[in-house]
């Protein structure tokens, strides 16, 4: 598996990190898509986040039955557990990176997948040999998000144990050197897959312990007192062991900054009615982005408080991370946007537009002015109450901050225009 780059008949995949660079947390590559390659079956994975960054082109997504249109440098995360599909909706070709993690045996599902499409057995239309699926899919966990996992357990079992019969495996890298042809081939590539993720697995696991330990020393003593020796005396690792799973402080750090924004971004997701009105929506996920920041106080000022001394956050790992979280928010006022409902920025003073539109060209976002302005609002508006609730400034004052807070938003979305009363 040593070729980086493998290629298909409409799809090619050049492998960044995998399993092997990453001890199993990530596998990372950029896929390109070709113009009528089709759709991904609509799919998903119990185990494993999916993260979408579009390179060029545009991407369609489907995320639990709502689809989205994302352009160059608009990403998309999936949770584990969301069913999804997504496929090349413009006229030229698409390029996107993919990020899996934990990265199991992706890698090996990807070369079969593309080996597949390269030989002709993956057709253009309609579906391929159903005995051969009903291996695959299984073995790289990956679920058919039309059916329940009992019904495709109850379909799968006979389809594979009769692709078995026929000489079809989980894995296939072609004629010339196919496990379909060498069946010790795919024991060799299936025992390697679960060595690899019995690895990945038990890393992922002290990881996430060193983690968890991480929080609660940051909501004790402040992210700026963490250290990576008291974490491990708190976990019974010794001050050397630590560093196998984290090199540094500020290596850990950026993992926690990670998972901030990808579980603040998780549970405005989970929330949001895609079937609701704009403004029902923007209110219901101010709201879940505040329940958040209540719930993890700690993790919400490693995001945005008081920054840390020494700590500088790599701006290629944790800004794409932010923007997933913003875009949101910021998709809807888009919609509003090109709906022609949205009132804003055109009382903007001509300073900040100026400004705010030579950011855009610099950064080479496609974001209309004013969708970015409310955004910016909004975000100010509510992070600006809620690290007053957080500090209990408002409380004594107020009283009723839950009432204070939807009072606020309300009239955000009325001097937008998304609201009338």
């Amino acid at each position: 598996m040593s070729d980086p780059t493998i290629k298909g008949r409409w799809t090619a995949i050049t492998f960044l990190q995998t399993a092997r660079d990453t001890d199993g947390t990530l596998l990372q590559f950029d896929q390109t898509l070709e113009v009528g390659a089709p759709a991904t079956v609509y799919h998903r994975h119990q185990r494993q986040a999916e993260r979408f960054v579009v390179l060029a082109g545009a991407m369609g997504l489907r995320l639990e039955g709502a689809e989205y249109t994302l352009g160059p440098g608009e990403e998309a995360t999936v949770s584990a557990g969301q069913a999804h599909a997504m496929w090349n909706a413009g006229d030229t070709t698409l390029v996107t990176r993919i990020e899996l993690t934990p990265a199991l045996a992706s890698e090996t599902f990807f070369r079969t997948i593309i080996a597949l499409e390269r030989d002709g057995k993956f057709p253009r239309q309609g579906a391929p040999n159903p005995l051969r699926m009903a291996l695959i899919l299984p073995a790289y966990e990956v679920e058919l998000a039309a059916l329940s996992r009992p019904l495709q357990y109850v379909l799968f079992a006979p389809l594979a144990v009769l692709g078995r019969l026929l000489g079809f495996r989980a894995s296939y890298l072609g004629y010339n050197q196919s496990a379909e042809t060498n069946p010790a081939m795919t024991d060799s590539f299936v025992m390697h897959d679960k060595k690899q993720e019995r690895r990945a697995r038990q890393h992922a696991a002290v990881r996430d312990e060193i983690k968890d330990k991480a929080r609660e020393h940051m909501a004790r003593d402040g992210a700026a007192a963490l250290s990576l020796r008291a974490v491990a005396g708190d976990l019974g690792l010794s001050s050397a062991a630590i560093y196998y799973y984290y090199p540094n402080r500020d290596a850990l750090i950026t993992d926690l900054i990670v998972d901030g924004y990808r579980a603040m971004g998780a549970a405005m997701r989970e929330i949001d009615r895609h079937d609701a009105d704009i403004a029902e929506r923007l209110l219901t996920l101010m709201h879940a982005y505040r329940n958040w920041a209540l719930a993890h106080a700690a993790e919400y000022a490693l995001l945005f408080g008081t920054p840390i001394p020494g700590y500088h956050a790599p701006a290629e790992i944790t800004s794409p991370e932010a923007r997933s979280v913003f875009s949101i928010i910021s998709g809807l006022f888009a919609v509003a946007y090109a709906q022609g409902r949205l009132r804003a920025g055109d009382t903007a003073p001509p300073t900040i537009s100026a400004h705010v539109a030579q950011w855009l060209v610099e950064t080479g976002q496609e974001v209309p002015l004013p969708v970015l302005l409310a955004t910016i609002h909004a975000w100010a508006m509510g992070h600006g109450l809620i690290g007053l609730e957080l500090d209990h400034h408002l409380q004594p004052v107020i009283g009723d901050v839950d009432a204070l807070f939807a009072y606020e938003v309300n009239a955000l979305l009325r001097q937008f225009g998304l609201v009338t009363s």
